[in-house]
């Protein structure tokens, strides 16, 4: 059975709707909630194809590797953080 399938058999059941597909009864009240206002594009991750917001730009992350490859080379993980910390302070 697929979920789109279950909440529509849920609207008026919640409980047992969620025990269908192993969800909490709140999961699918959000679910209901989201159908009833957009249908089945409610259902869809909205997150997808997003980029994160706690995303580090390209420059960073390239400065970073060039420090650790040509002046920090021998500094485990943990030593090279706490050195970058305590640059950055």
């Amino acid at each position: 059975m697929k979920v789109r399938e279950v909440i529509m058999r849920a609207i008026d059941r919640l409980v047992s709707g969620s025990g269908d597909v192993g969800i909490s009864c709140r999961q699918m009240r959000r679910w209901k909630e989201s159908w009833e206002e957009h249908g089945y594009d409610g259902l869809f991750d909205q997150r997808c194809g997003k980029p994160s917001p706690k995303r580090v730009p390209v420059e960073t992350v390239q400065e970073g590797r060039r420090l650790n490859r040509e002046q920090y080379f021998d500094f485990n993980v943990r030593h090279f953080h706490a050195k970058l910390g305590s640059n950055t302070q």
